[in-house]
């Protein structure tokens, strides 16, 4: 009888202990994926056997739960670090690729480890994975570039490069270096350099057209001051008659008169660019001013024999314009045709409404332009250098003419041609009516 009440009290705490064991197990598990907390309380409670051994692992379980509980704290603020990170990386790389200077960073093996979309296309770089810290190597031209930073005594500088992209086009730099050093305050070794490479290529165009506008100033100064300056000095000689002494003041009046209209020109140039010009608009029939324009090249035209034609709109084109500049720009085109039309040659002044735009152009049967110099006629000081024995010029009028219409008036001009066959310049003016109707006001006019 004793024997079976021990066997059946022993039976009951194996049972009570195995249940003890399960739910112990549930509970470490819990605790060791993080989702609960070791407290007394809430550990089961042993059975009377071994509750010495209970009560010990307990609190051996809280030690662990609290360690637990601290290491899943530090996992999320570093997922919530490295998220931020990773955003950070991405707004940084948006940045980079925005700018429109190639800007790379390159190791200590001198191998690219980043660089942004500018860099990638001119260097070469397209192997470089975008989003992975992967070296690569360049073009042609990104060793070109790294052979020069290396020939540079001072690697934290800066220096011009110039080149050939390889397909004819040139290239300027301004190439900026600065190293960055390893993030290991053992060591003062430097780890990479950052180059960014500020494209100079329009500001050493800008240089180049500088240059070429002082020389041409100089040149068309040169050619009626030396000729002032020669018949001067033959007036000076005692023994020219009345006839000739009459010519030669006529011809010194003819190149005072030329250089007056150069000046003229270059300080109607200089002040619509610098916004200083006075603009008065008003509206205008845009045909009365073509027929002023006419009236005034008729004598010229006919001097040549041209067939002078007006073929103007029967419509009212009412225009907000500046008529003396506008009138300015038709007398230029007019000039331009006349000039360049040989004799007997024909020259068309036409007009006609289109949408939001009144429109002249002007065509004529002269010697035309070639593709090229379609492109450049608008230039300061451009002439073509076949047409320049038909006529006197200073290559100014079509870039007056530009701005007056463009810059001024907020029109367009083009031009279209053949070589041999005739030149055809139309020029667009806003409507009044598509400038929201008549005013009268007073301006300053400077570059878009």
């Amino acid at each position: 009888m004793a024997a079976a009440q021990k066997s059946a009290l022993y039976a009951r705490e194996r049972e009570a202990t195995r249940e003890w064991l399960e739910e112990l197990t549930r509970h470490v598990e819990a605790v060791l994926v993080g989702n609960g907390v070791a407290e007394p309380k809430m550990v089961p409670e042993a059975p009377k056997s071994i509750k010495d051994i209970g009560e010990e692992f307990a609190r051996r379980l809280q030690c662990v739960s609290e360690f637990v509980g601290g290491l899943t704290q530090a996992q999320t603020a570093a997922e919530i670090r490295a998220r931020k990170a990773t955003e950070l990386g991405q707004r940084l790389t948006s940045v980079l690729n925005v700018l429109p200077d190639p800007v790379l960073v390159v190791n200590e093996f001198e191998r690219v480890e980043i660089a942004n979309d500018a860099a990638r296309e001119l260097l070469g770089l397209t192997n470089c994975a975008k989003d992975e810290g992967g070296s690569c190597q360049g073009n042609e031209l990104f060793r070109e570039l790294m052979d020069r930073i290396r020939r540079q005594r001072v690697r934290d500088a800066h220096f011009d490069w110039e080149g050939d992209y390889g397909d004819g086009r040139h290239f300027h730099f301004r190439v900026l270096v600065r190293e960055w050093p390893l993030d290991r305050p053992e060591t003062s070794a430097i780890s990479g350099l950052t180059i960014v490479l500020e494209d100079t290529s329009p500001l050493a165009n800008l240089r180049k057209r500088h240059a070429e506008f002082v020389s041409a100033v100089s040149h068309e100064m040169k050619a009626p001051l030396a000729g002032i300056r020669a018949y001067v000095e033959l007036l000076a000689d005692e023994d020219v008659d009345e006839t000739t002494r009459d010519e030669f003041v006529a011809t010194i009046e003819s190149q005072i008169e030329r250089l007056q209209r150069l000046i003229e020109n270059l300080l109607n140039l200089a002040r619509i660019e610098a916004g200083i010009m006075k603009v008065k608009k008003q509206n205008y029939s845009l045909n009365e001013i073509l027929e002023d324009a006419a009236r005034v090249m008729r004598p010229h035209a006919e001097q040549k024999h041209i067939d002078f034609q007006c073929e103007l709109s029967p419509l009212y084109l009412s225009v907000v314009a500046d008529r003396d500049l506008l009138l300015q720009a038709a007398i230029n085109l007019l000039s331009n045709a006349i000039k360049y039309t040989p004799d007997g040659g024909r020259v068309i002044l036409r007009s006609r409404m289109e949408e939001e735009y009144a429109v002249f152009e002007v065509e004529d049967t002269g010697v035309g332009l070639s593709p090229e110099d379609c492109q450049r006629v608008f230039e300061r000081f451009y002439r073509v250098e076949s047409h320049k024995n038909m006529a006197p010029g200073t290559g100014l009028g079509l870039p007056l003419t530009k701005h007056i219409v463009e810059d001024v008036h907020g029109g367009r001009i083009a031009v279209r041609s053949e070589i041999g066959r005739g030149s055809t310049f139309v020029v667009e003016i806003p409507r009044a009516v598509a400038m929201g109707g008549s005013f009268n006001r007073t301006m300053s006019v400077g570059s878009r």
